[in-house]
């Protein structure tokens, strides 16, 4: 990646005059081109082990029945099964089939019968063995399909059009499979603002029906205020962040958000981004708008080369929650890019890029047996010649990097709860690509998720992947200053690689660093972390001859 040089305006002046790339004498760290990416939000994991309705599981043997040997059972008989054939539930009774059979016989395969439709997701469905004459050895056991029959909404009154739909999907589905029901209130609850809670109750028209109570809240506004060091001596290290958040203003469940970032130093960082959620048809189908400003006037030892740099984000993308339940979601994502960015060094333009791409993504989460939290992505990024983007040759961020590329990226987390307070987070990411890629397509690490001991983007390369991991105390207090803590201790660590690369690039750089924290939730609806990391292999560019000292971080987060 590119290299840091020269600290001064004589020795870059130097470079410049010999030819040598002079976009190479900025630090990864303050390229404008990854104001956008560092700062863009992550996928946040949903699944819980939490049940979000719970049903009683049916006993398989009813002990009150009597056990008295009466009949031999030839054939066994359904009526109103719609879901399964005949054939698919012959497994459950075949050991009675041929056999002499009591009341408690007949009655566990009830229960069998039961289970079955339980374990299937139809969980407010039963089968009963009504009074019968029974001839030639053969029983009829009637399968009752449950249903909700009325769904009744309380709560907030605005705009319940969408809501309505929902609804409709699940009183219209005969019998109610768990899973519908779970996808279509959780599709509710994930409305900007929204909460839903629900109850059952038992139906007083039909004895094999529900009713749902659906209770809404709606937050109309909310937003946030954080301050934290996470910065560099370049572009900080004090930042501030502000969020301010509208959800369903036009009354059609849509959000807006505007978020700033600044430095200390006014002049060093500024950072505006706007994103826009609307919802699109009755599937959780979503089209998600961003665009972001950006300017950046490195400080510090870089102070005297004037570095300025700026960058404009347009960004498209459709979301679509393919499985959506407590304990596994998937969710699709379609996105088109267009990013602009230009830096100027004592006053001149050297380098301009116009990066367009279009890209695929899946995300899937899921809970598992072994009390597991888990995150996969894949993502899959081709870079476009349209829309006037940059041309190959000079004046590029990398002399070598091409707008038409591919890449492709992953990132897998995973939380593990030990024994009692103890809990173990895993988190990898890595990035491949065949071409040189200019500055914004690079995979940076370093910053708050990988690399916690260096800053944000200290190194970056065309590929790389990188590591983390946490050991993790948590606890919960009745304190009315202090609700909750948790005490942790990390390392990290990871490796870029360039294609090709030019001069004043290294082929392969790494980093790993290490450190101890903990994050506190407080009264007012604050939080925060308090972090000491320690760079083990590479010192921090930006802190020159201390460049392998530890470095206190911390972050205070006001919510609105």
């Amino acid at each position: 990646m590119l290299s840091f040089i020269s600290r001064t305006c004589l020795a870059t002046t130097s470079l410049v005059l010999l030819g040598f790339p002079a976009f190479a004498a900025i630090p990864t760290s303050v390229e404008p081109d990854r104001l956008p990416q560092q700062y863009k939000q992550i996928e946040e994991l949903k699944s819980t082990k939490a049940p979000l309705l719970v049903v009683p599981a049916p006993e398989e043997v009813v002990a009150a029945a009597d056990t008295v040997k009466i009949f031999k059972l030839q054939r066994v008989n359904y009526k109103g099964l719609t879901v399964y054939s005949s054939d698919t539930l012959k497994p459950l009774s075949e050991d009675f089939v041929n056999q002499q059979v009591s009341m408690a016989d007949l009655q566990t395969i009830a229960a069998r019968l039961t289970l079955r439709l339980h374990n299937d997701g139809y969980v407010f469905s039963r089968a009963v063995m009504e009074p019968q004459e029974i001839e030639n050895g053969t029983v009829t056991y009637t399968i009752i399909e449950g249903y909700i029959s009325d769904v009744i909404i309380e709560g907030d009154e605005a705009q319940r059009k969408l809501v309505n739909q929902y609804v409709n999907k699940i009183k219209k589905m005969n019998p109610l499979r768990i899973s519908t029901l779970e996808r279509y209130l959780l599709l509710v609850d994930d409305l900007p603002g929204v909460t839903a809670r629900t109850v059952l109750r038992p139906s007083k028209q039909a004895q094999n029906a529900a009713e749902l109570i659906l209770t809404l809240s709606n937050k109309k506004a909310e937003g946030d205020i954080e301050v934290n060091n996470y910065g560099s001596k370049y572009l900080g290290p004090i930042q501030l962040e502000a969020v301010a958040a509208l959800n369903s203003p036009l009354g059609i469940y849509d959000r807006h958000v505007l978020r700033g970032i600044t430095s200390s130093d006014f002049d060093e960082l500024g950072y505006l981004e706007y994103s826009n959620e609307e919802q699109l048809g009755s599937e959780g189908t979503r089209l998600l708008l961003r665009g972001a400003l950006s300017k950046a006037h490195s400080g510090g030892t870089l102070e005297p080369l004037d570095i300025k740099g700026e960058s404009t984000l347009l960004e498209a993308s459709l979301l679509h929650p393919l499985i959506r339940s407590r304990q596994q979601n998937l969710n699709l994502y379609l996105t088109q890019q267009v990013l602009d960015s230009s830096v100027d060094l004592l006053g001149s333009e050297i380098a301009e890029d116009r990066v367009r791409h279009i890209s695929g993504k899946a995300a899937y989460d899921f809970t598992d047996r072994f009390s597991g939290v888990n995150l996969l992505e894949g993502e899959l990024v081709q870079g476009l010649d349209i829309l006037n983007a940059t041309n190959d040759g000079l004046g590029r961020s990398r002399a070598n990097g091409n707008h038409v590329f591919t890449r492709g990226n992953f990132r897998a987390t995973r939380l593990q709860a030990l024994t009692g307070s103890w809990s173990a987070y895993f988190a990898a990411s890595g990035q491949y690509s065949p071409d040189p890629l200019l500055a914004s397509e690079e995979f940076a690490i370093g910053g708050r998720t990988f690399g916690r001991g260096y800053d944000s983007g200290e190194i970056a390369g065309d590929s790389g992947i990188d590591m983390s991991l946490e050991l993790r105390f948590s606890q919960q207090l009745n304190n009315p200053y202090l609700s909750s803590y948790q005490l942790y201790s990390f390392y990290d660590i990871g490796t870029v690689w360039n294609k090709d690369a030019v001069v004043g690039e290294s082929s392969r750089n790494s980093l790993a660093s290490v450190g101890i924290g903990t994050r506190v939730n407080l009264a007012y609806n604050m939080s925060g972390v308090l972090e000491c990391a320690v760079p083990l292999t590479k010192d921090i560019t930006s802190f020159g001859n201390a460049g392998d000292n530890p470095r206190g971080l911390f972050s205070l987060t006001k919510r609105f």
